[in-house]
C-alpha cells in the first residue's frame, strides 16, 4: 500500500484512499481475499480493486457466460509501464532501445504480455431469463387502468354531449318548421 500512496498524487484520489481503505487506528484492515471480492462483485453493486490479470483469471474460472457481459473496469491508478533505466550518454542506449523496439514490432513483447496476463473475458452474448412477476409490473398496470377509466369516462361524456345536441338540435328544427311566417315579409 505504500505504492498507492507514492504514486498517487491527486487529493481527490489521496482523500478516496484515506476515507475508504484505512480504518480509524490508521492500519490497513479493510482488505479481503481475491476469491471473496470477485464473488462480492458477481451479488453485484459493488467495485473491488485487484490487478486485472489475476482478477480476470478467477473471474473466467468461476462466472458463468452471461455474468461475464455485465464487467465494467474503472481506472483508478495511474501507474505507468515499466522503463528499462541506461545511463546517461551510453553507448548502450542506443542498441537497448532498438532491440526493444524489435521486440515489440516482431510481436514477441505482446506474446509474452499475453502468456503473463489473462485477458478480460470476452461476454459469449446471449443473457439469463429473468422471470417477471405481476408485482415487478404493478405499477404500470395501475397507470393503464388509470388510462383505460380516464379514456371511458371522456367517450361517455362525449356520446352525452352529442345526444344532448341531437335532441335540442330535433327541437329547434320542429320550433322553426312549425313557426308561422308574417305574410308580406320576405
Amino acid at each position: 500500500m505504500e505504492a498507492l500512496e507514492l504514486h498517487e498524487t491527486e487529493p481527490i484520489r489521496k482523500a478516496l484512499f484515506e476515507r475508504k481503505m484505512r480504518s480509524r487506528d490508521g492500519s490497513l484492515d479493510r482488505f479481503i481475499p481475491l476469491e471473496k471480492g470477485v464473488e462480492r462483485l458477481r451479488q453485484g453493486l459493488y467495485a473491488f480493486h485487484v490487478e486485472l490479470g489475476v482478477g480476470y483469471k478467477v473471474i473466467s474460472e468461476t462466472y458463468q457466460e452471461d455474468e461475464k457481459c455485465g464487467l465494467q473496469e474503472i481506472e483508478y491508478l495511474n501507474i505507468i509501464d515499466p522503463y528499462y533505466a541506461v545511463q546517461k550518454n551510453s553507448s548502450f542506449r542506443e542498441i537497448v532501445r532498438l532491440s526493444l523496439f524489435k521486440l515489440r514490432e516482431f510481436g514477441i513483447q505482446g506474446r509474452e504480455h499475453s502468456m503473463l496476463y489473462t485477458k478480460k473475458p470476452t461476454c459469449s452474448g446471449g443473457s439469463s431469463f429473468i422471470p417477471v412477476t405481476i408485482v415487478d409490473v404493478w405499477p404500470a398496470l395501475v397507470l393503464l387502468w388509470w388510462g383505460f377509466g380516464i379514456a371511458a369516462g371522456l367517450m361517455v361524456g362525449e356520446f352525452g354531449l352529442k345526444k344532448r345536441r341531437d335532441i335540442r338540435g330535433r327541437f329547434f328544427k320542429r320550433s322553426r318548421v312549425n313557426a308561422v311566417k308574417p305574410m308580406g315579409l320576405s
